[in-house]
């Protein structure tokens, strides 16, 4: 059964220890500016944001701050629950009086009596009343009178009133209208701050239709004249929200008990960010599309395929209106396109392209390729011209007739360090034990940190001093469980290279009088050994180095080498390289074969697969070569070609590797040739891919034997 389920509450965080967007420290200069504040006019703070950007929460954290001091009293109202101009004045004022009389007791009824009748007498103004109800009101208080025993008695107690307004782009022209009445012409007393937030352009717009000459300019003149202080919220960082939105898909997988594959999980992250992260603007965003998936997947399980389900939610989310017209249009998405020709001439766009623009106005061309090549062409492959059905019912994929149908029923963990905190960082580092370093480490790998840690100090290495070298040396060493390695193209930006280019810069910084014990101890003692390996490669510098520009000498490189390969062997007698580390265990088996002999390697090889021969398909498998696709970066089954068939061969001899495939897969492997490759299990597929190589080796072989046997006479 799933677990539990657990949707995301669209409700704003209540403590900064909550924030996810690092908006901890802009309400925490707000609040505090505002404390310390000592001139005592009222003045009116406006927080501008788009709906669900996270207002509401900077005026929790805003309230967790003023908490702090004594004097501060911090009072809520939300005008979205009062239904009309008089109640709104009435709740106001009732609202301040009630919070007023808990926090002040001393002047509990005082300011019982007063702010009440303070705001039922402003209540009677603004809706016009009888004139014999004002007569009445006005000759028993006096507005001004009344305004100033609150300011006088707020100045008594010292106390400084904190007013949150919230929600006020969700109130209606004329709500709109009274509460900024309100706020500056009402309730403007000494000793009072206001916060307001709100929608900017939405409270623009409904001001500027009774001001001036309408529009969304008129109201913004209006909000000069009230806005003391406007702030924008802080953007959410993009990754930020990225995370939010995978920790939540994340979550939604696990309630509804389904495992991805690497290679799907790799599919789903590249498209969702080519695809979404453009749109992923707000928290309520990323909230809105974990909250769907949390629904659907349970719901879909076994129905449809899980990554188109994720990629369709997406469009539903982001895109409402091109999900409708998908759903509404199958046999467009389905049946490939209707091309349209004019003179010979395509016309720029077919019914898909019709139907995108229809659905998303005012598209520039490169967001309508990015749609359309990142979202409509990997669901719906007939969109890019694909005929053929391949195996899309098979995979339940929606671009199938047989399922498209199903998909219808129905930080602060940002990645960064700031300068302040790295610069902290690089000062104190270095002076701290061991455990508080680890703890450092831990941290910011919490934060998914460790990358931009790598590539800040990578930025620094020229600037650390020998001791801030040496501590970062051997954290990074102590600590290399935290280094993410990414996968994809450009493995020499990810931070597993990065890292092992530090250790090697790093070393240099170190006394040239310590290097060789210091990369030693290194060498001997850092896991896993293909990390010492990847390190060892920027370490060693090529014969022609000047001696006063190497890391170590080239003596002492050779020592750290024997040194490696010691480990290797160690390491191998315990479990096989090809099972401990595929990805680098070619890099590993060269180097012991440059440094104890092709012979040391080949027994090791030959004593293993006699004990266990389908092994033979693991090593073969760390040869092959890797790939990724161009245009979306997805990892895809590498292929077997003559340079890795020589490297393979270098180590072992050919004969052994042929006899046992032969002997191990016989007709199926010879058959192999009339079978689709793409249907071929990931064994036969490089093992039939090797003895193509083999049978070309050969060939080349007789050749160059015939050449060398029958000299072509003059």
């Amino acid at each position: 059964m799933p677990s539990s389920c657990q949707y995301l509450s669209d409700g704003p965080i209540t403590h900064k220890s909550e924030d996810l967007f690092n908006r901890a420290p802009f309400a925490d200069r707000i609040a505090q500016t505002i404390a310390t504040r000592t001139d005592p006019s009222s003045i009116v703070i406006g927080i501008y944001g788009a709906w669900g950007d996270g207002k509401t929460s900077v005026l929790e954290m805003m309230t967790e701050t003023l908490s702090k001091y004594e004097n501060i009293v911090t009072i809520k109202f939300n005008p979205w629950i009062f239904q009309s101009e008089e109640l709104l004045l009435r709740g106001f004022f009732a609202t301040l009086a009630d919070a007023l009389q808990k926090t002040l007791p001393t002047n509990k009824e005082k300011f019982g009596t007063i702010l009440n009748t303070y705001g039922s007498v402003l209540s009677f103004i603004s809706l016009g009343e009888a004139a014999k109800d004002i007569g009445k009101s006005l000759s028993t208080v006096s507005i001004d009178e009344e305004r100033k025993k609150i300011e006088t008695i707020l100045e008594d107690e010292q106390a400084k009133v904190v007013v949150f307004i919230d929600d006020i782009d969700r109130l209606d022209r004329n709500e709109t209208h009274a509460i900024f009445k309100l706020v500056k012409l009402s309730a403007n007393f000494r000793y009072t701050t206001y916060v307001l937030a709100f929608d900017h352009e939405v409270v623009s717009a409904a001001l500027g239709e009774r001001y001036g000459q309408g529009g969304q300019e008129a109201g913004q003149a209006f909000l000069e004249k009230i806005i003391q202080v406007p702030l924008h919220l802080p953007p959410a960082e993009e990754i930020s929200l990225r995370n939010l939105a995978i920790h939540g898909v994340n979550a939604a997988l696990t309630h509804a008990e389904i495992k991805l594959t690497q290679t799907q999980a790799d599919t789903f992250l590249v498209r969702f960010i080519d695809g979404f992260q453009n749109q992923l603007t707000t928290p309520r965003l990323a909230k809105l599309y974990s909250n769907a998936l949390m629904f659907a997947l349970p719901l879909l399980k076994g129905e449809v395929n899980p990554i188109d389900l994720m990629l369709i939610e997406g469009v539903r989310v982001f895109y409402p209106r091109l999900y409708k017209k998908i759903h509404d249009n199958p046999s467009i998405f389905l049946g490939g396109i209707e091309q349209k020709y004019q003179y010979g001439t395509q016309k720029p766009d077919d019914e898909v392209g019709l139907l995108l623009r229809q659905s998303i106005p005012n598209l520039t061309d490169k967001e309508y390729l990015n749609i359309r090549q990142n979202i409509l062409e990997p669901l719906f492959p007939r969109v890019s011209n694909t005929t053929y059905a391949n195996d899309w019912a098979a995979k339940q994929n929606i671009c199938s007739y047989l399922y498209f149908h199903k998909y219808f029923l129905y930080a602060i963990p940002s990645g960064d360090i700031s300068d302040v905190k790295f610069n902290a960082l690089l000062e104190n580092f270095h002076t701290k034990e061991t455990n508080e370093q680890q703890s450092i480490l831990y941290e910011l790998s919490e934060q998914n940190s460790i990358p931009k840690l790598i590539e800040k100090l990578r930025k620094s290495e020229e600037v650390l001093t020998e001791g801030q070298a040496r501590a970062f040396l051997y954290a990074v060493c102590e600590n290399t469980s935290l280094l993410p390695r990414e996968r994809g193209l450009l493995l020499y930006r990810d931070t597993w290279t990065q890292a092992s280019i530090l250790v090697a810069h790093l070393l240099k910084k170190i006394d040239k009088k310590e290097r060789r014990e210091v990369a030693l101890h290194l060498m001997s003692n850092t896991d896993p050994v293909n990390f010492c390996i990847k390190c060892m490669s920027w370490i060693h510098l090529s014969k022609d180095t000047p001696e006063e520009d190497r890391i170590i000498s080239e003596k002492d490189e050779e020592d750290l080498k024997k040194v490696l390969v010691e480990r290797i062997q160690y390491i191998d007698k315990i479990t096989p390289l090809y099972k401990q580390f595929p990805q680098d265990a070619t890099v590993l088996y060269n180097l012991w074969k440059m440094q104890a002999g092709r012979e040391s390697v080949s027994k090791r090889l030959v004593d293993q697969f006699n004990a266990n021969p389908s092994e033979v398909d693991l090593l073969i498998r760390c040869y092959a070569s890797k790939s990724w696709s161009l245009e979306s970066g997805i990892p895809l089954r590498g292929h077997f070609e003559k340079h890795e068939y020589n490297a393979l061969t270098s180590l072992l001899d050919v004969d052994y590797l042929v006899n046992n495939l032969q002997r191990r897969y016989g007709a199926e492997l010879n058959d192999s040739q009339f079978e689709p490759l793409g249907e071929m299990s990931d064994e036969l597929f490089f093992a039939y891919q090797f003895m193509e190589c083999y049978t070309q080796a050969q060939k080349e072989k007789e050749e160059k034997e015939n050449i060398e046997n029958n000299p072509t006479k003059e």
